[in-house]
């Protein structure tokens, strides 16, 4: 498990499949799928399928994060 204190992380899986496991649940991640998380929680990424992905770290002091949330669908 990998651990960011300080910051907030967004998964974007751009083809194929990822399971992103956040505090012991399980997230199937497939194309075109985004999901954000506080970085500071267990975490841990398994490819399911081949593909690829995109991982963000947002520092949590920046204002960034609250425009990002307000935009998604």
């Amino acid at each position: 498990m990998q651990l960011h204190e300080n910051c907030h992380e967004i998964c974007y899986v751009l083809s194929g499949s990822v399971d992103l496991t956040v505090k012991d649940k399980t997230h199937r991640l497939t194309e075109d799928m985004t999901i954000l998380f506080d970085g500071i929680l267990d975490h841990q990424y398994d490819q399911v399928e081949t593909g690829e992905y995109i991982t963000v770290h947002i520092p949590k002091d920046t204002r960034i994060i609250e425009t990002l949330l307000k935009n998604l669908p």
